[in-house]
């Protein structure tokens, strides 16, 4: 007997279904790909259970005969290549011809088709791949595709779906990217019986502002740009408006939705000093050339894409976005001899060794310190760490060094306050002491209320994208904790009506999304959803940086520091006290 033998026709489609049908999101991405092709101008998206039990997506599209539609449940079987030289210049959205036999191999589905200008359609049902069901139908011009139970035949793979929620989050972000490239169609989605989206044909500009809501639209500034063959138009966010949380950077390649760490690197060092490490702005940027210059055709998802110059395409992307904010800001440090500092002239694609799951961030030098010096400048044993200090110093504990300050403090650049102590002398970071305290009441409010409620005068209205505001309720019941009034106002939006009394806010509602893109970043970070909430509440509502005290006020912060159980440290580790002893000070001073 040989060892090589010819897999079964559903073994081999199943194995294949794994390429194509990761989780509910990709199927609803290749299906509406179809609808796309189709020439639909209204799609409506309808999910149950994160997809898992229902998807159903309806178009308006051209519609199938019955022999077209029987052919396309066939492995490899499309209407958009024929040749070679087809597959070399896709102009579509799907071609391969493995979504819908994928899908049929590992769901129950039933397709729903009619011609237009026609009334008699075809009806199909499909279970596990084999025909159940096929029939003549009164019906509407389109495709309606039902797929009811994915993975039902592998409950291997069904049970490595992630919660629905988490599913209905991957759902949306696919369908955000197609509402994004497509503003002339109108989308329907609903979640069960509810209504999540709803577009209407509308312009790019219009869209956007519907998805990410008019104050963050304010922030983006219109490209638009000839290179060669490469027309490069959309938005980049302004440099001061970035955020810390990845997601809601988007390149499209004639209208498809790509991940690309070569087009990512040229956006972020496009912004060179602008922006730091750990800031992502938002970008939607769109890319029109032939497609002869790439290949979309390297994985099943159609998510990654080769171009025939890597190096033009960089090249045409980083100018573009550098040239923006040098016309717009008028940055000096813009001027050539500045850009050879973030820009290498010989690019080589090979050296890109970034996640793929994440952007490139341009990480710019390090600047110097404008403070005359800083933690980095202490050894080790000079940062107060309770264990540390009673073993190795063998001096006071957090309390005795409370007790034994001086009782003046000192303010310096507005950011640190300094105080005398018995063994020399104590600096505290401000804004990270804040911290520590407002993160301590914030996890003991959780379990007893502390933070008390502070009414607005004027309640703000904050308009969030969908996912944000699914979030944004799942979390409402502790922000209500620690003091925050909100309410639900549908059409994602939330009501600010009260936010925690005896914290400074100079704008609610920023408070409440930068929160929000914290809570996001930190969300596969820290398993405890208390923590991560009261680290962000924390680390957004502090005393700034910059902000003049008041002995009192510098006092009572110093008093309510040590009156915590970890007085040394922020949330996020980073040091709040350090101790300046006399023998240091000698030191430097070269005192024997």
């Amino acid at each position: 007997m040989t060892k090589i033998k010819k897999l079964p026709q559903n073994l081999a489609n199943k194995i294949a279904a794994g390429e194509v049908v990761e989780r509910p999101a990709s199927i609803i991405k290749e299906l509406v790909e179809n609808s796309l092709d189709a020439g639909a101008k209204s799609i409506t998206v309808t999910f149950e259970d994160g997809g898992k039990r229902l998807i159903r997506i309806a178009d308006d599209g051209f519609g199938m005969d019955e022999e077209d539609l029987l052919l396309a449940f066939e492995r490899h079987a499309t209407s958009k290549i024929a040749s070679v030289d087809d597959l070399m210049n896709i102009q579509t959205m799907g071609f391969r011809g493995e979504a819908l036999a994928s899908i049929a191999s590992v769901a129950k589905i039933e397709a729903k088709t009619c011609l237009q200008n026609s009334t008699e359609g075809v009806f199909l049902r499909i279970d596990g791949g084999e025909v159940q069901e096929l029939k003549k139908v009164i019906a509407v011009p389109g495709t309606t595709l039902t797929i009811k139970n994915l993975f039902f035949n592998i409950p291997a793979r069904r049970k490595f779906l992630r919660s629905k929620s988490a599913e209905t989050m991957q759902i949306l972000n696919i369908l955000k990217k197609f509402t994004i490239a497509y503003p002339e169609i109108s989308f329907l989605v609903f979640d069960e019986s509810e209504r999540v989206l709803a577009y209407k044909s509308e312009t790019l500009e219009e869209r956007l502002q519907e998805i990410f809501g008019k104050r963050t639209f304010s922030t983006l500034i219109p490209i638009e740009t000839q290179v060669g063959d490469v027309k490069i138009t959309g938005f980049v966010e302004k440099p001061e408006s970035v955020r810390k949380s990845i997601g809601e950077q988007h390149i499209f390649l004639n209208r498809r939705a790509i991940s690309s760490r070569l087009l990512n690197k040229a956006v972020f060092s496009g912004y060179g000093n602008l922006i730091t490490k750990g800031d992502y702005p938002l970008f939607a940027l769109f890319l029109e050339m032939p497609a002869t210059e790439f290949d979309i055709n390297v994985h099943p998802a159609k998510l990654e894409v080769k171009f025939s110059e890597e190096q033009e395409i960089f090249n045409a992307v980083f100018n573009t976005v550098r040239d923006v904010f040098s016309l717009s800001f008028a940055i000096p440090s813009f001027k050539e001899t500045a850009l050879k500092q973030v820009y290498r002239p010989k690019f080589d694609p090979q050296q890109i060794t970034l996640d793929r799951e994440k952007p490139f961030v341009y990480s710019k030098k390090e600047q110097k310190n404008e403070f005359p010096f800083s933690v980095k400048d202490f050894p080790p044993e000079e940062l107060l760490r309770p264990t540390e200090m009673i073993r190795k110093q063998e001096t006071e504990t957090p309390k005795q060094v409370h007790n034994s300050m001086s009782g003046k403090f000192w303010q310096v650049h507005n950011t640190y306050i300094f105080s005398q102590i018995k063994s020399g002398l104590v600096v505290i970071d401000q804004h990270v002491a804040h911290e520590r305290i407002l993160f301590e009441r914030a996890l003991r409010s959780f379990e007893e209320n502390q933070f008390s409620s502070q009414k607005l005068l004027f309640p703000q209205t904050l308009q969030l994208t969908k996912e944000d505001h699914l979030i944004l309720l799942e979390i409402m019941p502790y922000l209500e904790k620690i003091g925050f009034e909100l309410k639900d106002y549908g059409n994602n939006s939330i009501v600010v009506e009260g936010v925690p009394s005896d914290v400074r806010f100079s704008d609610e509602s920023s408070i409440l999304v930068e929160m929000l893109e914290y809570y996001k970043e930190n969300e596969y970070k820290e398993s405890d959803v208390k923590i991560n909430i009261a680290a962000s509440f924390a680390c957004h509502s502090a005393i700034k940086a910059g902000v003049k005290l008041t002995e009192e006020e510098m006092r009572v912060l110093v008093d309510e520091l040590f009156g915590t159980e970890s007085p040394y440290f922020c949330p996020h580790g980073r040091p709040i006290v350090v101790n300046l002893s006399l023998v240091e000070l000698n030191k430097k001073f070269q005192r024997s």
